[in-house]
């Protein structure tokens, strides 16, 4: 497969020809948000009580305008510089934002406001000056920059679009701790379109590349806001696991850092052969359900514990790596370790049925033992969903439909396992005539048969044991016993809501006997 790059002039996501290296230079960062008056301190003096004689006091609020920048990654650095010695102090606000400095020597100070994700975006807002009088406070309030601030800091000199936002990180050799430069960083998304005319929905897809700076720096713009982009780290031939990320129009601004082991990376050929490179997101679907699947090793391992939203430890939850051989489940108390894995940036894939699937980015290192930590949340059933179909003898209508019916697609637990899917919607697009929009729990599946004769065809009906109107990703691909695929109303049966596709489904626990 080609990569094909989005190459466009109003600043979209893709400059991956005009610009190859990106680098952000704190001192540049400095001048750069002088524009953010809004964090500028306003300094006023008040007499001081309950400080030794000769004292000074400094103290203020730091505001925050918006909640994924706490307050609580802030903190407030002092330093005196005339008279000498020169001193320093450093101080960190309370919940509330509240923050003092006592007991401080007169003279002539430069204060500054720290936070966590300003320095991973390797900006700075700028020092003011005070003068500390003995027996007086000085009060010097502070605003955190907001995002749409951040935004433009990051991405100077770009036409920013309207609902979008950026994403920045640095990448770095997993076996060494080394800046990864000339790197490249995919990705890609799909943006769903309904012409308010003939209500016919367009999914569009969008995938690009930006390269890494000297320092392993990259930053991507202008991506939507509010929708699942997968990126994916490739270097020398060889390419990371897929992750998710999210940017909210309130924080405008998320940082993504990634790893590479590339002695336990696979080849982008070896990804290509089972479509799991970000470039090959938006190739045709296949019927072969026999695709070949990774089985990478390592020397890195990982640990954690898996919850419910209500902090209970969830036994019985399947934990694997995306395209790594060792698998498990979680014990009574939720306990998990997975040993024998890649090195680098891997997805830990978690699946228990009646939760949403779970997917989660982790760092791992060769050699080492990392720890983290899941929280699943609970499928929710909504009154309006119906039950369509009465239970009799376990999976007899889906063995007598298979036995007679010429038009759908009949699915088996074996089927299933030899290719062991991630998600269950990439797997139906695999078989052909449906097309999956999203990853996870969001992902939404269409009939491309369905919406070529019908325009304004909207989902495909998704039935789990009986239960129509789910999800499509809802329940783990392990945790299915037979699944029926039908592209077309007139092959479907006719006890479902069909018009725009409909997909079966059965679980183990709905039979005990599963067909074969």
């Amino acid at each position: 497969m080609t990569r094909r790059a989005v190459t466009t002039d109003d600043g979209r996501v893709s400059e991956a020809r005009q610009a190859r290296v990106v680098t952000l230079v704190a001192a540049r960062a400095a001048a750069l948000l002088l524009s953010l008056a809004s964090a500028a301190p306003l300094v006023a003096q008040q007499a001081t009580s309950g400080v030794p004689a000769g004292m000074g006091r400094v103290q203020g609020t730091v505001r925050e305008t918006m909640r994924p920048r706490s307050v609580r990654d802030a903190s407030i650095t002092l330093a005196r510089l005339e008279p000498e010695p020169t001193l320093s102090f450093g101080a960190k606000p309370d919940a509330k934002g509240h923050y003092s400095l006592d007991s401080l020597p007169a003279g002539r100070y430069m204060i500054q406001l720290n936070h966590r994700v300003l320095d991973s975006l390797e900006l700075a807002l700028p020092a003011e000056e005070l003068f500390v009088v003995a027996g007086k406070t000085v009060e010097v309030p502070f605003n955190l920059p907001s995002g749409a601030e951040l935004r433009e800091a990051v991405c100077r000199g770009l036409t920013l679009r309207r609902a979008t936002g950026a994403v920045f990180g640095r990448v770095v050799d997993a076996d060494d701790e080394h800046p990864l430069a000339n790197a490249d960083v995919a990705i890609s998304w799909t943006e769903l379109a309904i012409d308010r005319k003939t209500l016919h929905a367009n999914a569009e897809q969008h995938d690009g590349s930006v390269r890494t700076g000297p320092r392993g720096e990259y930053r991507i713009c202008n991506i939507p806001t509010g929708s699942w982009v997968l990126i994916q780290l490739q270097y020398a031939g060889h390419a990371g696991n897929a992750v998710r990320v999210s940017v909210s129009n309130e924080e405008a601004v998320i940082i993504r850092n990634l790893s590479m082991s590339v002695t336990d990376a696979p080849t982008l050929g070896a990804l290509d052969s089972v479509g799991a490179t970000v470039r090959g997101l938006d190739s045709e679907p296949t019927a072969d359900d026999t695709v070949p699947q990774l089985m990478l090793t390592g020397d890195a391992s990982v640990s954690g514990i898996v919850r419910g939203a209500e902090g209970q430890p969830l036994p019985d939850v399947e934990i694997r790596v995306v395209n790594a051989r060792p698998t498990t489940r979680t014990d009574a108390a939720g306990h998990f370790s997975l040993r024998g894995l890649p090195g680098g940036t891997q997805l830990l894939a978690v699946r228990r049925i009646g939760y949403l699937i779970g997917d989660v980015a982790v760092e791992l290192r060769n050699g080492r033992m990392a720890h983290q930590d899941v929280v699943l949340r609970r499928v929710v059933s909504l009154d309006s969903l119906n039950v369509v179909a009465k239970r009799r003898k376990p999976f007899a209508d889906f063995e007598y439909r298979r036995q007679n019916s010429p038009m759908g697609r009949f699915v088996t637990a074996n089927d299933i396992d030899r290719v062991h899917p991630t998600e269950l919607g990439i797997y139906i697009q695999r078989l052909g005539g449906f097309q999956i929009v999203g990853v996870g729990p969001e992902a939404r599946i269409y009939s491309t048969s369905a919406r070529a004769g019908r325009p304004n065809c909207r989902e495909a009906n998704v039935v789990i044991d009986g239960v129509d109107q789910a999800q499509v990703n809802t329940v783990p691909p392990a945790e299915i016993a037979a699944m029926e695929v039908y592209a077309e109303a007139a092959s479907a049966p006719g006890q479902y809501r069909a018009e725009c596709g409909l997909i079966l489904i059965w679980t183990k626990k709905y039979g005990a006997t599963p067909p074969t």
